[in-house]
C-alpha cells in the first residue's frame, strides 16, 4: 500500500530496533518511550484521529510498540493509546504491540484491552506457548513444540487461528528501506528526532 493509504507511527524503546525503518515513506512519527517527542507524537496522533468522520477514514493509522514491556509505567501514554484501541474502527486505527513471553507481572489495563478483541500475533518463537499466552489463548498439542521461521507467524483474530507468511526483510533492512523510498517518490520531510536518532543508530 503507499503512504497515502498506510501510515506508521513507531513507538521504540532505548533499544530503537525499530530505528532503521524511519526512513519509509510510510511513517508519520517515531519516537521513544521517555523522550519528549513520544508526547508530541502521541498528541498528533489524538488530533489527527479526532478530526475524522469515521467513513472510511485513510490514511490507516497504524501505530507499532515494540518492546512494549520497556515502557514502564507511563499511565497517561497507556490510557490514551487504550482509548483509540476502544473507539470505533472506521476512524483508521491499528495498534500492533510487540511483547515479550514472561515480562508481564499483575494487571495491565491496556494489555487486558488488548486481549479482549482476542487478536495477537506470535512470531518466531523458541517458546510458541510462552507467546499464545500472552495472548490467553490454547495451543493445539501438535503446535506446542513448533519453531517458526523468520516471517512466519500463527494469527490470532477473535478466537480463530491461521498460520500465514508475513513481510520479512532479513539482513537487508537498509535495501529494502531504499526501494519503498524509490517506489514511492522519496524519504518524506525529515523530523528533528528522526535525524536525531538515526544518527545515534548510525554511530552505535
Amino acid at each position: 500500500h503507499p503512504p497515502e493509504r498506510v501510515r506508521f507511527w513507531l513507538l521504540d524503546s532505548y533499544r530503537r530496533s525499530l530505528a532503521p525503518l524511519q526512513g519509509l515513506p510510510h511513517v508519520r512519527r517515531y519516537a521513544v518511550y521517555g523522550q519528549p517527542e513520544l508526547d508530541a507524537a502521541l498528541t498528533e496522533l489524538a488530533e489527527t484521529l479526532r478530526t475524522r468522520d469515521g467513513h472510511e477514514a485513510l490514511p490507516l493509522e497504524i501505530v507499532i510498540m515494540d518492546d512494549y514491556h520497556l515502557l514502564g509505567d507511563q499511565p497517561a501514554v497507556k490510557e490514551q493509546l487504550k482509548r483509540h484501541v476502544l473507539a470505533d474502527e472506521s476512524r483508521g486505527f491499528r495498534l500492533v504491540a510487540g511483547l515479550l513471553a514472561g515480562t508481564t507481572r499483575g494487571y495491565d489495563s491496556f494489555l487486558e484491552t488488548l486481549k479482549m478483541s482476542q487478536s495477537g500475533m506470535a512470531v518466531g518463537s523458541a517458546n510458541l506457548m510462552d507467546d499464545v499466552a500472552s495472548f490467553e489463548v490454547l495451543l493445539p498439542a501438535h503446535l506446542a513444540k513448533l519453531k517458526l521461521p523468520p516471517g512466519r507467524a500463527l494469527l490470532y483474530r477473535q478466537g480463530h487461528r491461521a498460520l500465514v507468511q508475513i513481510a520479512y526483510a532479513g539482513e537487508s533492512v537498509d535495501g529494502w528501506v531504499a526501494r519503498l523510498q524509490a517506489a514511492h517518490g522519496g524519504r518524506p520531510a525529515e523530523t528533528d528526532n528522526s535525524v536525531e536518532y538515526r544518527q545515534m543508530t548510525t554511530s552505535a
